[in-house]
């Protein structure tokens, strides 16, 4: 679902890029409260904990008939970044779960890319691996119309294997909305099993926006 906690870094501030890439989720053993340093946490983040394989450390989230994530400001061009890049991998999905029905919305991996405006006027691309959905799926939330799903993964087909992924936002965009990308004002990890009352778990790791 499509929560409150986004607000929380709508209005981001800019911030320097690296060449040729933006490291947005390169985790390290650099924990600051808790969280990996440079996010911020929704609610107790309870379900938030930095770990490491032999890939490199990654971030895992549980929840367990609730929604848990971090979201990251970070104002920059998707013309100038479009492509976003990633690891993740499934443990648990949400028992039925379905991103098209508002009583079954939850997702046991999801991430969120708000674009520049006030929550819940902006537009925001959530990219998903459905517990159901067919890959290839784009709907709109039924919780914000303004939200756009792209159903990327569905169903435990290599869960529990990391699985990597490469989207053109800008391209996304377009698609999704009509109009070329305005600002990218942040990313959120959600991890999710509210409206289901069961559980689900994801781990995330290397994400990136760059040029190529």
């Amino acid at each position: 679902m499509i929560s409150t906690w986004l607000l929380a870094f709508l209005l981001s501030i800019s911030q320097c890029p690296s060449e040729g890439q933006l490291l947005l989720g390169n985790f390290s053993n650099c924990v600051k409260d808790g969280l990996p340093c440079d996010w911020e946490k929704y609610k107790s983040a309870s379900g938030v904990h930095l770990d490491q394989d032999v890939l490199g450390y990654f971030v895992n989230i549980k929840s367990h008939d609730d929604v848990q994530g971090l979201s990251r400001r970070q104002r920059f061009d998707a013309k100038d970044y479009s492509k976003l890049k990633w690891r993740w991998r499934v443990h648990v999905f949400p028992d039925s779960a379905r991103e098209d029905i508002k009583k079954k919305n939850d997702c046991a991996a999801g991430i969120y890319v708000a674009f520049k405006g006030f929550y819940p006027f902006n537009h925001v691309i959530k990219y998903t691996w459905s517990a159901t959905l067919p890959v290839g799926t784009m709907l709109p939330s039924p919780h914000n119309s303004n939200a756009m799903i792209f159903v990327l993964r569905s169903g435990p087909a290599n869960s529990d294997e990391w699985m990597s992924e490469k989207r053109d936002i800008a391209a996304d965009y377009q698609k999704a909305f009509g109009s070329p990308a305005p600002l990218i004002e942040g990313i959120a990890l959600q991890t999710d099993s509210d409206n289901t009352k069961t559980c689900s778990s994801a781990d995330y790791a290397e994400i990136i926006a760059s040029k190529e």
